[in-house]
Parts: structure tokens; C-alpha cells; sequence
């Protein structure tokens, strides 16, 4: 009897063991599915879980949740609050549409919605989409058995309405590559597609607001793991049918989040005098200071990041800085950028430099409309003015608004009779607007200890007024190098170069949110091997500060 228990208990051990390696060998085989399809704060959808299946032994943190489950079919849809989290499996061949928004339903509450659209309208908004699927002759597929690295599956219409193999997804979202997000079929959606009245009369604030329309027809079976979203949204099948599995915020520390940090923020921290686009290497003995190693810093990207997270108000904001950053040309060269504040409205500005500082010449220079990639904001014309011969830096705005790119850039030179890069330096600053380029400032770049001694002779050549208050101002951080100039007759005084506690301190004697300000003293250490490089703009007459900034490299 003892030898049957034992030849017992050795059998069950050994199914237990088989049962755990196929666990854990599909687990690992599937480990990377959630991840690339994972996006980060700069976009507001699509933040992933590492769950990527029902299976309570690899993850035993579901038995702690709350799931709720719904089944919508025809004509019904589903409100899904932002950060809900949600699972949706496609068992059949469906059409869908969503709509995300911000401050229009005041309910953190998921519910369903089952006249959100009238049969007809239901049936006209189907026939449409349809009708123009079947009429192009190219569209670009998910394979979601695969990941989103490759550009997509190339089917005519008429081919992938006729398909019925699992996993061919059509979808309409950026941050998958340029070509899945199928830009055509997005750009004709709000033509077809009245809102519904629970999106028109339910607004809570007095903003028009904003509403992302998006298209998801799937071939066949499609699950698309389980993630949530920054907006609230609605879900609404047109065709076929979606089962959905919910798990409120508060479920997020048993779901086993990805980071949602961008890729930017997260690069080697280095030390760079940004205004002057000097990288040091730390072996040069110029580095001011070190903290432990590179795994104990934090790099200005970050800094760049949490800047973004406090004051933008729009996520396009985070995702044009994110698409800049993709489209360099160069990964390894350096663009700049600047986070400018006047009153309690928050703009960022993007530099990009055109000379090489080791060498002492001027570089070919990039064309921004490839690392834009928006015509409508900058036009080849305005893309020669902006590259004039005599221009080592050009730069564009980012707005804090949902049409984030405006047709106002900027361009800086230097002065006729400067011969090289060498101090002090001279330069003009220039707007470029409706296709003309009116020059603004006039500035002087010099080490700290120079500009100090000579100020009252660079503000006579820049055609400011030099007195006690003035010569007060100038010395109000210690730096390692200044920049004085005069714009539309107003002293903009930059430092760079100051403390890490100087740079707390003029984050808060100007007002910055204490969000950002708490990041910055929780993270003092981390920041302090930085050479941080400020700006404030003081009035001629009163003298007083009206306007400032602070600058990273990205």
C-alpha cells in the first residue's frame, strides 16, 4: 500500500511539473505580446497590462480583482470610464466604432447605452463605412497574432471584407506606425458619423469639446488584451459582436501594469550646456559634479516629461513631442527644448541647432517639416527662410492646445560681423510669420564673470538702459555663462548654468505648478549633476518679471 502511495504521489509530481513548464513556456512564448502593444503616457490609450491570459496560476493577483462582464451585440455600446481597465474579445467577424472625450458624462461608472443611435442611423453609418472599405483598393492590416513592428498586411477592400482568418485587424489609431492607423479611412469618420445626443447635450464644462473617432473591423476572432485608457469612451458595435471585461481603477496594483514612462525620458543622462549645444563627457574633468552612478540619475528628459504631465492640458501635446523625437533624423543628435511660462499659460519650444561647437562650424541643417511631418504648419517656403545661410538655430512652438503646432517659428543668426563661434557672441532673433521673418532681439552670449563685469557695455550695445536694478538683476543666480538680450525692447536675461537649488528657487519664486516642484525637490539628487539654464523676461519700464523658462536637450 505504501509503495502504491508513493508510486502515486511521485505521478501527480510529475503532471504538476509538466503542468507548470507548458504553463510557463506559454507564458514566456507570449510574454511579449501586451508589451508591443503597449504605448506610454504620450499617447492617452492603450497602456497595457503584463497579464496576457486567464491563467490563475501564472497569475494568481486576478483572484483579487473585481471583473464585471458584458456582452454587446448589435447596436449596442458600452460607456467604459477612463482608466477602466478592459479586456474585449471579438468572437466573430465585427464592425465597431469608439469615441473618446474628456468632461462630457459625469459618471465614473461604466454602463450600457442601448439606443445610442436608431436603426436606421445604425444601419446608414454601417453602409458607409462599408461601401468605402470596399471601394479602396489598399488598406494596411493588423496581424494581432504578430506584434505592431512591421508596417501592416496590404489588402484591397473587396480582399479583407471577405476574410475570415482570426487575428486581421483594420484600426484607425496612431502610435502603431504610419501606415496601420490608416489616416484616410480616420479623416473620413466625422463625415459620416453624427454624434450621438448623449455626446451633444451632456457636456459638464463650458469648452467645446473634443471627441476621437475610431474604427475597428475585425476578420474574424480578435482579442486585444487587457489595457485601459486615459479618456472615458463609448464602444459601439455596428456588426457582430464584443464580450468585455472590466476592473475598476483601484484593481490596477493586482493587474501588473506596464511602465508608461516614454522612451525618451528614460535615456543615459548626460551633461549638456544646452543653449551653447555642448555635450561634456564626464572624463573631461568639466562634469560639476556626480552623483553615484548613471542608475542613480535622472536625465532633463525626464525633467521635459514631468513638465508635460503637469501643465499640458491636451495629451496631443505629449504625443507631437513624442513624434518629434521618433522623427529625428539622427537618433544621436541632440534637439532642445525649452518649457516657457507667462502668467499660468504653459508653451514648449523645440530648437534645433546647426553647428558643430567642437569644430567651430556651421552644419548642413535638418529640415524641421521631416521631423514635424506637418505641411500645414511648416511650408517648404518657410522651411528656406528658416534655414538661411547665416542661421545656426531655428525652432518651433508647441502649444498647449489641441492644434498644438502653429504657423509661427523662429530662426537665430549670427550678426554680419561675427567670423565664428567664439565669445562673446553676437546674434539676431528672428519670427517667422505669414512667410516673413521679422527680427525680434538681439542678444549676447559670455561666460558669467565677463558679461557681469562688462553689462553696462552690452546693454549700450543691445540699447537697454543700464542702472543699480538692472546690474542687481543680472547677478540674481550665479552661472557658468549668460545671455543677455533685448526683445522688442524688453531685458531677457538667461543663466546657465546654475545650482540645482537655484534652479528650485526660481521655479518657485515664478509660480511653476507645485506638482512639478514637488518632482523636482523629491528628486533633488538625482538632478543635481545638471547644468540647469534658466529664463525670465523683465518689463523695460518696472522692470518686473513677466515671463520665464527653463531648458533640457532631448
Amino acid at each position: 500500500m505504501k509503495l502504491k502511495n508513493v508510486i502515486i504521489s511521485i505521478i501527480l509530481l510529475i503532471i504538476f511539473f509538466i503542468i507548470a513548464i507548458v504553463a510557463f513556456s506559454y507564458y514566456y512564448v507570449t510574454l511579449d505580446i501586451n508589451n508591443n502593444r503597449h504605448l506610454t503616457r504620450s499617447y492617452n490609450y492603450a497602456h497595457f497590462s503584463k497579464i496576457n491570459s486567464w491563467n490563475y496560476f501564472l497569475f494568481p493577483s486576478l483572484l483579487l480583482t473585481s471583473p464585471k462582464r458584458y456582452v454587446l451585440r448589435e447596436g449596442e455600446s458600452l460607456f467604459i470610464p477612463k482608466k477602466w481597465w478592459h479586456w474585449i474579445v471579438t468572437p466573430t467577424k465585427t464592425t465597431a466604432i469608439n469615441f473618446w472625450f474628456e468632461h462630457i458624462i459625469a459618471s465614473n461608472v461604466p454602463a450600457k447605452i442601448n439606443d445610442l443611435y436608431n436603426f436606421e442611423d445604425q444601419r446608414k453609418i454601417y453602409e458607409q463605412i462599408i461601401q468605402y472599405i470596399k471601394e479602396e483598393q489598399k488598406h494596411y492590416i493588423w496581424d494581432s497574432s504578430n506584434h505592431f513592428g512591421s508596417n501592416g498586411l496590404l489588402y484591397s477592400g473587396e480582399a479583407f471584407l471577405n476574410e475570415d482568418k482570426n487575428n486581421r485587424y483594420l484600426l484607425t489609431l496612431a502610435g502603431y506606425g504610419s501606415n496601420l492607423n490608416n489616416e484616410n479611412i480616420k479623416k473620413k469618420l466625422t463625415k459620416w458619423i453624427e454624434l450621438p445626443d448623449v455626446l451633444k447635450t451632456s457636456a459638464i464644462n463650458q469648452e467645446k469639446p473634443v471627441i476621437d473617432i475610431n474604427l475597428w473591423i475585425s476578420s474574424n476572432y480578435h482579442d486585444t488584451g487587457l489595457h485601459y485608457d486615459d479618456n472615458d469612451g463609448i464602444l459601439y458595435v455596428l456588426k457582430g459582436e464584443k464580450h468585455i471585461t472590466l476592473f475598476p481603477p483601484n484593481d490596477s496594483k493586482y493587474l501588473v501594469p506596464y511602465d508608461i514612462t516614454p522612451n525618451y525620458a528614460k535615456v543615459a543622462p548626460l551633461f549638456m550646456k544646452y543653449n551653447e549645444y555642448y555635450i561634456v563627457k564626464e572624463n573631461s574633468g568639466l562634469v560639476p559634479c556626480k552623483v553615484g552612478n548613471s542608475n542613480s540619475r535622472l536625465p532633463c528628459e525626464m525633467i521635459l516629461y514631468q513638465s508635460l504631465i503637469c501643465f499640458a492640458k491636451y495629451t496631443n501635446v505629449l504625443t507631437t513631442v513624442q513624434k518629434i523625437y521618433d522623427n529625428k533624423s539622427d537618433p544621436l543628435k541632440k534637439l532642445v527644448w525649452g518649457c516657457k511660462k507667462q502668467d499660468d499659460v504653459y508653451r514648449w519650444e523645440i530648437y534645433n541647432y546647426h553647428y558643430d561647437q567642437y569644430n567651430n562650424t556651421i552644419i548642413n541643417k535638418t529640415d524641421w517639416r521631416a521631423i514635424v511631418l506637418n505641411e500645414n504648419s511648416i511650408s517648404r517656403k518657410i522651411a528656406i527662410i528658416m534655414n538661411n545661410k547665416k542661421t545656426i538655430i531655428n525652432s518651433i512652438d508647441i502649444l498647449n492646445s489641441v492644434e498644438c503646432l502653429n504657423n509661427q517659428h523662429h530662426s537665430y543668426e549670427m550678426c554680419k560681423n561675427m567670423t565664428g563661434l567664439i565669445l562673446p557672441f553676437y546674434g539676431n532673433g528672428y519670427d517667422i510669420i505669414n512667410n516673413k521673418k521679422q527680427k525680434v532681439s538681439t542678444f549676447i552670449y559670455d561666460n558669467y564673470e565677463s558679461l557681469i563685469k562688462n553689462g553696462e557695455t552690452y546693454c549700450c550695445e543691445l540699447k537697454l538702459d543700464y542702472n543699480n536694478k538692472v546690474k542687481e538683476l543680472l547677478q540674481k543666480y550665479r552661472a557658468t555663462d549668460m545671455c543677455l538680450w533685448n526683445k522688442k525692447g524688453d531685458y531677457f536675461i538667461q543663466w546657465l548654468g546654475i545650482s540645482i537649488d537655484d534652479f528650485i528657487h526660481f521655479l518657485v519664486e515664478n509660480h511653476y505648478g507645485q506638482c512639478f516642484i514637488n518632482h523636482i525637490i523629491e528628486n533633488r539628487n538625482k538632478y543635481e549633476y545638471l547644468a540647469h539654464e534658466i529664463t525670465i523676461v523683465y518689463d523695460k519700464v518696472s522692470l518686473s518679471p513677466y515671463r520665464s523658462g527653463f531648458y533640457g536637450c532631448l
